[in-house]
């Protein structure tokens, strides 16, 4: 760049006003541009996010835009088209060194500043005529601590012509490193995931959720806080912000194994590049699970080298879909339509988990909401039932205080240690009066909900404080409510990630304690405390979003190597983008606010739901009115006893699911797949309707066109018929299967009120109007309320006494019963008091027998009973003379082992003289009864060497049977 004395100058252009006219630099500098270009191959940062327009915006957007910057110089579509060009092709270019981007540093083990990663797909959609070919890659991002950059500056020359070739792009999806599957898929290490962490903090969450659902109920003149500016005061989140930087693009499907195994390889040679030799992953459930097969098979460039992590923006929105699946039909998705906070199939979308932010706002008002009307029916049943305040210091006189000086009081942490304490005693009374509301499944269910949301409270409050710890509590208890919605692919990798988790602990210790800094997670600004991102949603919100915006591919050309250009080359234009912007415009960054405004619109919102469920529906938290079985607290509807049960015990159920399947993984594959077994809901009891005609429904078209040819052939008033909806069904009140549209009720009284003239006021009232169904719906509750029974009454006098005629024969029947009933005890009980006295005399033996047997001990090894007592000292050798003695003797003959009566008491004398008739010889006997007299002899010396020799049990018998056997033999022979 010169300036007209020819000397060089560093690129200084002004910036336009946004009203101005667009890019008129007539004394600006010009751009040129030499052959061959010298131009530097900088590194991906991160894209700007800037509201306003650039110019490098411009350069990046379109072609009308390089018209709009001609002015500038010579630099025109086709020399950036030319620059585009040489920088794909070197990015593609199979020589090229491990490609480090800008702002990451060399790893040094003492600083801790590891880098970890995040990967997943980036998809355009385009609108082709097939619909095939449209682009889908794999993007890939990379984060780290600040420090000085290690990226390498080296120029390249700018190639002729500025598109790439049919065999540039074929050459593309080549380039992916094969990955080869074994014949049979491999299986995990059996595994029993737990969470053995420290839960102090976790716990601690939930006081804090506590603390301001109460301060947000006894502040409601002057709103309090919302739940992120309240956690922005009390957290001490001490994360530094992360550098972004960007990787080229993988050019092929982001959930093939080649995709994903080229994608985790380059990121394990940028570790090793920068001296790091374990790396972290972050991807969605479909990358992730690939990935984790890829590594189950060991492979050897990656083998000890990653670990995977699911991302934690898709596991809360799949927490938050398993929240809209098992309350949205139950009143949930009436309580945010109805009420006029949202529109229907934005809530549709909010409840299955698509708009993240927005159904986070819906569930957190209706959170506020139902704990408000809790509170209400808390503290009327604590005033009734103990006849004083809540506690012993006023909790509310004290949560007042916190309005009077609402940050000093919250930013002064002893105070907030005090109230933490205070909030102890309320929390333990309110653990008493659900004891008691648990009675009705209406309650239960509700309160299920705002413990529902309560967790998912702490799992963004994990995230966002960068609590290691207590993101893993968070992901393990989330596990029920992904089983009861039937989303079982969660359900079996939640455990692998956990798994995962508890192994790097013990593997790669330092990886575990770089993750516990708070670093799987990414800080973008230091403005706040209270504002950390889950890894894949720092992705989302840096690399898809500038590339998906008005400054990324949409608008530019969608032919196959214009689009391959643009993705090879994004990471070095969104660097320079980035340096443009830090030159002309400086630290743009904003930070969002809940302002007074949202505050208010929040609040709002919040006694909108109120004041609908506690005037036009059933409060589900007041004891006197909460019905017994579980119904929709919108449209009044009960549901089935095993629907009831579902929904009310589906945690233990589900948790019970979640161990057999634990269980079952030692014995099947884990790759068998998983029964949908999702609990029925709401949903399950709505009624069909079924139309008698049997004709179809003419379409609108149609209808309309008959109706104009029908005009001009005949005379009609076109004016009135048009008038009237065309459809089948009224459009404003039924969706098109002829299901109800949930709107704002409460609009349609306001618009039939506008049509009728105001009431006049009479002096006298000789008359009162009640609504009978109304009333009738109000002493049906009262009924439930009390368990009474209710009976139907026909409105025909003849039905009504056919009724009771049968009412009185049923009564005659049950009493002919009750006297058959009573005849027949009146037989039993005199035929047992004959037998009476017998009875008492055996149970008196016997409990005696048997209080005998219990003053021994009955020992199961040794199969006998063991008796205690108390002996002299001095008689203490005696009496285990005597029991060695006697042990002996049993010991000679044995023990029967089996169940009936012993013998050995009888044959101690028998058994001798039968053994001698039998035997009869006099040298053997005179022989083995020495032998049996001298083992008789030396029985001390014997019994000390504890040898297991039957003989020696036996030394007792053996000296009798041989002695009595000799002395038979010499009788004889006599």
């Amino acid at each position: 760049m010169e300036d007209s004395a020819g000397s060089k100058k560093k690129l200084s252009l002004p910036m336009q006003k946004p009203n101005s006219r667009p890019f008129s630099f007539a004394h600006g500098p010009k751009l040129v541009f030499e052959e061959p270009v010298p131009w530097k191959t900088v590194e991906m940062g991160s894209l700007f996010r800037s509201a306003e327009m650039t110019l490098c915006q411009l350069f990046l957007q379109s072609e009308a835009a390089y018209a709009c910057v001609s002015e500038l110089g010579e630099l025109g579509l086709v020399q950036f088209r030319d620059i585009s060009t040489t920088l794909a092709k070197d990015a593609m270019s199979e020589e090229k060194s491990v490609f480090i981007p800008s702002g990451i540093v060399e790893v040094i083990e003492s600083k801790g500043n590891y880098i970890h990663a995040s990967i997943d797909n980036f998809d355009l959609n385009e609108e082709t005529i097939d619909g095939k070919g449209t682009t889908h890659s794999m993007a890939m991002v990379v984060f780290q601590q600040p420090g000085d950059s290690l990226s390498s500056h080296t120029e390249i020359h700018k190639s002729k012509g500025y598109s790439l070739s049919t065999e540039d792009v074929e050459s593309v999806t080549q380039s992916l490193t094969r990955y080869r599957k074994p014949p049979i898929r491999p299986e995990p290490v059996k595994f029993v995931p737990s969470v053995e962490v420290n839960r102090e903090n976790y716990d601690f969450s939930k006081k804090t959720n506590l603390v301001w659902r109460v301060l947000r109920y006894i502040n409601q003149e002057s709103p309090f806080l919302s739940w992120t500016d309240y956690n922005n005061v009390i957290s001490k989140n001490k994360i530094t912000v992360s550098n972004i930087a960007y990787l080229p693009f993988l050019n092929a499907p982001p959930t093939e194994y080649d995709t994903i195994y080229t994608a985790m390889i380059q990121l394990v040679q940028l570790a090793e590049a920068l001296n790091q030799k374990h790396i972290v992953i972050t991807a969605d459930l479909a990358i992730y699970s690939k990935a984790r097969e890829i590594m189950w098979n060991k492979p050897t460039l990656l083998d000890g080298k990653v670990t995977l992590q699911l991302g934690g923006m898709h596991l809360t929105m799949a927490l938050i879909a398993s929240i809209g699946y098992i309350f949205g039909d139950g009143g949930l998705s009436s309580m945010l339509v109805e009420t006029g906070i949202y529109a229907e199939n934005s809530c549709k979308l909010m409840l299955d988990g698509k708009q993240y932010a927005r159904s986070i706002r819906g569930l957190t008002l209706a959170t506020d909401a139902l704990s408000r009307l809790l509170f209400n029916s808390f503290l009327s049943w604590y005033e009734e039932s103990n006849d004083g305040t809540i506690l012993t210091k006023d909790l509310e006189q004290i949560m007042k205080t916190v309005n009077q000086e609402l940050k000093e009081f919250i930013f002064n942490e002893t105070n907030f240690k005090i109230m933490l304490k205070d909030i102890e005693e309320f929390e333990t009374a309110l653990t008493n009066f659900l004891a008691i509301g648990f009675s009705s499944a209406t309650f239960k269910y509700w309160y299920s909900f705002i413990e529902a949301v309560d967790l998912l409270w702490k799992m963004l409050r994990a995230e966002r404080d960068g609590d290691f710890d207590s993101h893993l509590c968070s992901v393990f208890d989330s596990l029920p409510y992904l089983t009861a919605a039937g989303r079982n692919l969660y359900s079996k990798w939640v455990p692998v990630y956990l798994n995962d988790m508890k192994m790097l602990k013990t593997e790669v210790p330092y990886m575990y304690h770089f993750l516990e800094k708070g670093n799987f997670v990414v800080k973008k600004t230091k403005e706040k405390i209270f504002n950390c991102v889950a890894s894949d949603m720092a992705l989302e919100q840096s690399i898809n979003r500038d590339c998906k915006s008005s400054t990324g591919v949409i608008g530019f050309s969608r032919k196959p190597a214009a689009l391959l250009r643009w993705l090879v080359t994004r990471h070095s234009l969104g660097d320079f983008s980035q340096k443009f912007v830090e030159a002309t415009m400086g630290d743009n960054s904003k930070v969002r606010k809940d302002g007074q405004i949202m505050s208010n619109r929040n609040e709002a919102d919040v006694k909108k739901i109120m004041s609908t469920i506690e005037e036009s529906w059933c409060n589900p938290f007041c004891l006197r009115s909460a019905p017994l079985s579980l119904i929709n607290i919108c449209t009044g509807k009960i549901v089935d006893e095993s629907i009831e049960k579902n929904l009310t015990t589906f945690l233990d159920t589900s948790m019970k699911k979640i161990q057999t399947q634990w269980n079952n993984f030692q014995n099947v594959s884990f790759w068998k797949p998983l029964k949908r077994d999702k609990i029925a809901t709401f949903k399950e009891t709505k009624i069909v309707a079924r139309m008698a005609s049997k004709g179809s429904c003419i379409g609108s078209e149609l209808m309309f066109r008959r109706v104009i040819c029908a005009a001009r052939s005949q005379d009609m008033d076109l004016s009135n018929i048009l008038s009237y909806e065309l459809t089948s069904v009224p459009a404003s009140l039924f969706n098109e299967d002829g299901s109800v549209r949930k709107t704002v009720k409460s609009e349609l009284a306001k618009q039939l009120e506008s049509f009728t003239e105001s009431h006049v006021e009479c002096e006298n009232l000789d008359s009162v109007i009640i609504d009978g169904d109304q009333l009738k719906t109000r002493v049906k509750k009262i009924c439930e309320g009390f368990r009474a029974t209710l009976y139907p009454c026909p409105e025909a006098p003849a039905d009504r006494r056919e009724m009771a005629m049968g009412v009185m024969t049923r009564i005659e029947d049950l009493n002919t019963v009750l006297g058959q009933t009573q005849d027949h005890r009146h037989r039993v009980l005199v035929a047992a008091a004959k037998n009476i006295k017998n009875w008492f005399v055996k149970v008196r033996k016997i409990k005696a027998i048997y209080h005998t047997l219990n003053l021994f001990n009955l020992d199961v090894t040794q199969k006998c009973l063991i008796a205690e007592c108390w002996v002299p000292v001095l008689d203490l050798e005696n009496i285990q003379l005597a029991l060695r003695r006697g042990t002996a003797l049993i010991d000679a003959y044995g023990m029967a082992s089996y169940r009936e009566m012993n013998p050995t008491p009888y044959t101690i004398i028998t058994f001798p003289f039968l053994f001698a008739v039998m035997f009869g010889d006099l040298g053997h006997g005179f022989v083995m009864a020495l032998f049996g007299a001298w083992m008789v002899f030396k029985e001390k010396p014997l019994a000390a060497k504890k040898s297991d020799n039957e003989v020696s049990f036996h030394k007792f018998l053996v000296f009798f049977c041989n002695y009595f056997g000799s002395a038979t033999k010499q009788r004889v022979t006599k």
